[in-house]
């Protein structure tokens, strides 16, 4: 009974040594932000790994790059292998890398395969805020620290309340003195920011460095954007096929409406498609774009002759 009981041990033992896991950093990330993923196996001393060199991974993520971590030595005896792997995603929400194989020689020279096991996370939209304010402990000072201050509080707080006062009557003062009605500058006209980001992102020539997906991606953004700016249109969280429905006929004439979502369906087709694109598609998808712009600008309002 005692020899079973061992026995059954030792199998955990060598079972928790052998599993391999994944994970991901930081577990929110935001669109086409590049993330960390790594696979992790913590092995016998005498064994090594060998890691896949692509992921397998879902349609809207893509490898960046991969590095082979220095082996660490744990508590226990065992010895942690890893791999680290840079990723972007371009789809929002929960996301999942599924698991993933890798191969472990032991000290013998025998191989095996093992698995990591899956993990998930969130991407999260460009519009989400992802700074989060530190939030800070109040640590109580001690009585005898406090009581020796206290009778300073109310005399300072009286002094920047006056200081507050003198600078507000100050400045009601000089602009009574001058009287002068500054109006307020007015927005940048939505084809005009659209128009000059176009030009931005044409000058990087990102296709020329081996970033044709992220140029289509910025592309889709800008005309969004400018759907929203132009068209009060909730466009950058919305999927092109939810658009369609949104932005009907009633809006802009239907030869717009065809030319709007050639440039978003060409986008897409490099996104999610995996198609592979040139630098010929590249310039076509900013000259398609700076067209529909321009055809949909708002025309400013010229005075009628003699008035």
């Amino acid at each position: 009974m005692i020899r079973v009981i061992s026995l059954l041990l030792a199998m955990a033992v060598c079972s928790g040594a052998q599993a391999g896991r994944i994970a991901v950093s930081p577990d929110k990330s935001t669109i086409a932000n590049p993330f960390t993923v790594r696979i992790l196996a913590e092995l016998k001393p005498g064994e090594s790994a060998t890691f896949p060199e692509k992921l397998g991974l879902p349609d809207a993520m893509e490898q960046l790059s991969r590095r082979i971590d220095a082996p660490v030595k744990l508590d226990n005896g065992a010895v942690l292998h890893s791999a680290s792997y840079q990723v972007e995603s371009y789809m929002v929400g929960k996301a999942e890398i599924p698991a993933q194989e890798f191969v472990v020689t032991g000290a013998d020279g025998q191989q095996s395969v093992r698995k990591a096991e899956p993990a998930t996370f969130e991407i999260v939209s460009v519009r989400v805020d992802k700074a989060q304010a530190e939030k800070v402990k109040h640590v109580d000072t001690p009585a005898a620290t406090r009581l020796r201050y206290e009778k300073y509080i109310l005399p300072l707080l009286l002094a920047l309340v006056a200081a507050v006062l003198a600078y507000l009557i100050f400045r009601w003062l000089r602009a009574r003195r001058r009287n002068i009605s500054e109006p307020a500058p007015a927005p940048r006209p939505a084809d005009e920011i659209a128009l000059e980001k176009l030009s931005r992102l044409k000058a990087r020539n990102l296709c020329s460095k081996g970033r044709c997906q992220e140029h289509f991606f910025l592309v889709s953004e800008i005309i969004r954007e400018y759907l929203e700016n132009r068209y009060g249109v909730m466009a950058l969280e919305r999927t092109t096929y939810e658009l369609k429905s949104q932005f009907t006929d009633d809006i802009v004439d239907n030869e717009t409406r065809r030319r709007l979502f050639k440039v978003l369906e060409a986008c897409d087709m490099v996104k999610f498609a995996r198609f592979k694109p040139t630098a010929a598609h590249a310039e076509e998808s900013i000259s398609m774009a700076v067209e529909w712009v321009e055809m949909t600008s708002e025309k400013p309002v010229e005075a009628e002759e003699g008035a």
